[in-house]
């Protein structure tokens, strides 16, 4: 090889070598990147994307039906989020805030269901048909439901709030 060739060669090496160096840089040092995932999503309140579990038998592991139509439908939302900004965190312990948007922050939106989102196999609820269908118990109660006393002909969303002092 010549003198010209062999500078050549070591340009390309090292201009290579230093894209690489910037990119790892990117991704594994400072994170600087989008992180699109399904989160919990509420559906008293938002529309939901709706899967309903396949019971295909030969599916095993998590995903697999567990044969009642409340455990095998599960309610979701998308969420974008900057992978800074994640914490490193179990996502299935109730503490973790990995799939939260913080207050304020920057690069971090919910995408809802809507008919021109959904994807194949999926549906999109109704927060208000859902509600109707769905009466709030003691079990899925939300911050948004109305406040009633169980011990007081029990609870009627249509009703007003009763004061058990009375």
């Amino acid at each position: 090889m010549d003198r010209k060739t062999k500078i050549f060669w070591w340009v390309v090496v090292l201009l290579v070598s230093i894209s690489v160096g910037l990119t790892a840089y990117r991704y594994l040092i400072k994170r600087d990147y989008s992180i699109r995932a399904a989160a919990n999503c509420d559906p008293y309140s938002e529309s939901c994307f709706v899967h309903v579990c396949d019971p295909d038998p030969n599916v095993d592991g998590p995903d697999a039906c567990k044969g009642n139509l409340t455990d095998d439908t599960w309610f979701t939302k998308n969420i974008s989020r900057m992978a800074y900004n994640i914490p490193d965190c179990d996502p299935a312990n109730e503490n973790c805030t990995a799939l939260v948007c913080g207050d304020g922050e920057a690069y971090c939106s919910y995408e809802l269901c809507d008919e021109t989102n959904v994807p194949e196999g999926d549906t999109c609820n109704d927060p208000a048909q859902y509600s109707i269908d769905n009466p709030p118990t003691d079990n899925n109660v939300t911050a948004n439901d109305v406040t009633c006393d169980p011990g007081i002909g029990g609870c009627n969303a249509d009703a007003p709030a009763t004061d058990s002092t009375e």
